[in-house]
């Protein structure tokens, strides 16, 4: 009877021994992950900073064109303008890769994760 015990006892801690390991497996990944994630977030508002920038930059530019008294000028500025919707544009694609990014790397976190994921899968179509 004891010996049976015994054993039962080594199979049980086995199982434990074994679930331990997967855990500790899980818990690194996540741990990885969520470094992963911190990243593409401080990415993120860098970007944000950036787009924040260049919306400026074509307000200026809008506004520099409403002081403009002739067609030259008017012409020149025009163009500042347009470099100032394509750095917008640019931000806007880089703000957009990284929501992406981020939500890859959110769905990998797992349950919750995923409503993360969804979250910024919803941000990413609102902002088109």
């Amino acid at each position: 009877m004891a010996d049976e015990l015994e054993r039962q006892g080594i199979v049980a801690l086995g199982h434990v021994d074994r679930l331990l390991g997967i855990l500790m497996e899980r818990t690194e990944a996540l741990r990885e992950d969520t470094s992963e994630l911190r990243q593409a977030t401080r990415e993120l508002t860098a970007a944000s900073a950036e787009m924040r920038l260049a919306f400026q930059n074509a307000i200026d530019r809008l506004s520099a064109i409403e002081k403009a008294p002739t067609i030259p000028d008017l012409s020149a500025r025009l163009k500042n303008v347009e470099e100032g919707v394509k750095d917008y544009r640019d931000m806007k694609r880089n703000i957009a890769w990284w929501l992406i990014r981020l939500a890859l790397a959110a769905l990998s976190l797992g349950a919750l994760g995923g409503k993360l994921g969804d979250l910024l899968v919803s941000a990413l179509l609102h902002r088109g």
